[in-house]
């Protein structure tokens, strides 16, 4: 059953007088009927009517949510009438009304609780982002710099701000309505983004966070919109591929540097180890300057007594050539757990990666050595916070002399380096092998990460192209064509000699297919 309602405006008006009109709002259909008896009692023609340019339909159907919409004539009322019990009666209604009900701000910081958001892996700096995002909405950080400008200018004590960021602008379309939202609204932070010299990467991530908290909207909230605004929106455009790897002396360079700072850091940890007391005295100074200089005393004298004599803890050594030689992510390192680790099998079991799956990493015997040498302080194979590792690979860098090298890149040379020495011991690895090593999981994502040294790839073409230039014959109308028998008897030969005498790598091969496939894989190389 549908239902029009007029909610249109009251007009109260006189024959003679129209400076005498008045208009009242549908719910003051009391003031206009006392302004009507008002005017009549002073004995002018006075007439009260309603307009038709406000009406509001209300349809009740069994089997249906009741629904409720506006029109502005009795025309435009019924036409929609029979339009939703038409669309209705053939499956093809669709309600946009949940979408102009609460503001795109509103359901943001709603999605920012949802369970299912708290379970993401960058689940701490996702919500920092989403949370930036909203408090910009409505000026926040902008009016507290601001502030904070006036009171330095005038030189009165000024309030700390933690946000360590630039104020995003163009942000006010957050607090329309969700199905109000439209594409121009993001083009135009995209933009000011960039002009503020955010990197586009940045800027792109931002983008891939508005688009998973709408699509999490439409199906999970059941919210229908008319246009995802992020349709025909023009992302900023970047190639952010990185290809750096250790070439030359660098890692010879990156390990001693390895070295030196971990002798600081054994020395620092056994002076730390025999300064207890001396702390606990320290209290007693009188001041924060004499407790200072109370503590860097005794830290001279216990120096001192040390020497050279304190146990040397080869924790970043090891862990650079961890990651050099299984290629795992910095993530995987740090939480990597000691009873996660079969040093024996030369194997170490990662139950939660970036993509959510588990792998297991093969170890070679050097990385086997070095591991069994730290000591078992912790649950953690390597006991260090993100932060410290940060600041001391700057200073390994610094001392190495290593420019654009980034800590990840030592997942890129791995990759490079393992994908090699398989290859140039004639036995490669295929693609399935080394994604299973390095935990890809879209062979794009791999061949980011792999990059083949051009000249060991150069050394590869003379050879073949040796073979070739002793074995071309004139074939059909004169074209030169390779025998493929020579160079499968060439490759024969090779095989024959690596079955024969087996390299370290070709029994490296071996136990990591075994440790991939099981005893009986016969995967063939790619």
């Amino acid at each position: 059953m549908a239902t029009i309602l007029n909610r249109s405006r009251y007009t109260v008006s006189t024959k003679h007088n129209p400076e005498l009109k008045r208009t009242f709002a549908f719910s003051a259909l009391k003031s206009a009927r006392a302004y009507l008896a008002e005017l009549r009692a002073e004995g002018h023609r006075a007439a009260l009517s309603q307009a038709d340019d406000r009406l509001v339909v209300r349809i009740r159907q069994k089997g249906h949510d009741e629904l409720c919409f506006p029109a502005s004539s009795y025309a435009d009322a019924e036409t929609g009438i029979k339009r939703i019990e038409s669309e209705r009666e053939t499956g093809l209604f669709i309600d946009y009304r949940a979408g102009h009900r609460v503001t795109f701000a509103a359901l943001l910081a709603e999605y920012i609780e949802d369970p299912g958001f708290k379970t993401l892996k960058g689940y701490a700096a996702y919500k920092t982002t989403l949370k930036g995002m909203l408090a910009d909405s409505v000026g926040q950080l902008a009016r507290a710099l601001e502030e904070r400008a006036e009171l330095v200018a005038a030189g009165s004590e000024a309030p700390t701000i933690l946000a360590r960021r630039t104020p995003r602008r163009s942000m006010t379309w957050m607090q329309k309505r969700f199905a109000a939202v439209k594409t121009p609204d993001i083009q135009a932070y995209i933009h000011d983004r960039l002009d503020d010299g955010i990197m586009p990467s940045t800027v792109d991530r931002e983008i891939d966070l508005l688009s998973a908290f709408i699509t999490w909207a439409t199906k999970f909230k059941d919210i229908h919109l008319n246009k995802n605004p992020l349709t025909g929106l023009r992302r900023p455009s970047y190639y952010n591929e990185r290809d750096r790897r250790l070439v030359g002396d660098e890692k010879e360079r990156l390990l001693e540097a390895a070295r030196l700072e971990d002798r600081a850091r054994s020395l620092d940890l056994a002076i730390e180890a025999r300064i207890g007391a001396a702390r606990d005295a320290a209290k007693a100074q009188p001041n924060a300057s004499a407790r200072k200089r109370y503590i860097a005393d005794a830290r001279e004298k216990v120096m001192a007594e040390l020497g050279q004599s304190y146990p040397l803890i080869r924790l970043n050594e090891t862990l650079i050539e961890f990651l050099l030689g299984t290629a795992a992510r910095r993530g995987e390192a740090l939480a990597l757990t000691w009873t996660n680790l079969k040093l024996d099998d030369g194997e170490a079991f990662l139950p939660t990666t970036k993509n959510g799956r588990s792998r297991t990493l093969p170890l070679r015997d050097h990385v086997v050595r070095l591991v069994e040498e730290l000591p078992r302080t912790s649950d953690r194979v390597f006991p260090i916070s993100t932060t410290v590792l940060k600041d001391a690979w700057a200073r390994m860098c610094h001392r190495a002399k290593l420019n654009d090298f980034h800590l990840h890149d030592l997942r890129h040379t791995a990759t490079s380096e393992i994908a090699e020495a398989f290859r140039l011991a004639g036995q490669p690895l295929s693609t399935h092998e080394l994604a299973a090593i390095t935990g890809h999981r879209d062979p794009r994502c791999l061949a980011r990460y792999c990059h083949m040294s051009a000249s060991l790839m150069a050394q590869q073409m003379d050879k073949v192209f040796r073979v070739a230039g002793r074995e071309r014959v004139k074939l059909h109308k004169g074209r030169e064509r390779l025998r493929a028998s020579a160079l499968a008897a060439s490759q024969a030969a090779e095989a024959s000699h690596s079955a024969t005498c087996p390299t370290e790598a070709s029994m490296a091969t071996d136990r990591l297919r075994e440790l991939l496939h099981g005893p009986s894989a016969n995967v063939r190389p790619v």
